[in-house]
């Protein structure tokens, strides 16, 4: 297990943020790290987070591209692709085994529902 520090941004909020996390932890355990280093943005329980990886094709997405997403007109955020709560990070479908961050790189698009949708 290697702690691996991965890039999100929450979508339509701009602004980059870290989050330290061990690559054996699931998903659902990197959706509780992010409400706890986004308290006063995020209301809503972690469960209700939606995580996406910032993939366009194979390439990671840059920090200024993913400030400047929005949510679609329904609320979805199309061409990415939604990260399982119940797969490891290092999972071949998340990051992989070998995943080495780099500068300027974004790894987690995080939606945040309304709170009245939770």
């Amino acid at each position: 297990m290697v702690l691996v520090e991965l890039t999100c941004v929450i979508v339509g909020e701009g602004r980059a943020f870290d989050v330290e996390i061990d690559d054996g932890k699931k998903v659902s355990a990197l959706k509780e790290k992010i409400k706890k280093k986004k308290p006063n943005t995020i209301k809503v329980q972690p469960d209700d987070l939606k995580l996406f990886l910032a993939k366009q094709g194979d390439e990671w997405m840059d920090v200024d591209a993913a400030e400047a997403l929005s949510l679609s007109d329904d609320g979805g955020l199309p061409g990415f692709k939604e990260m399982n709560r119940r797969f490891w990070l290092k999972n071949e479908e998340h990051f992989g085994l070998n995943f080495t961050p780099q500068e300027d790189q974004v790894h987690v698009l995080v939606v945040v529902p309304d709170e009245t949708e939770s």
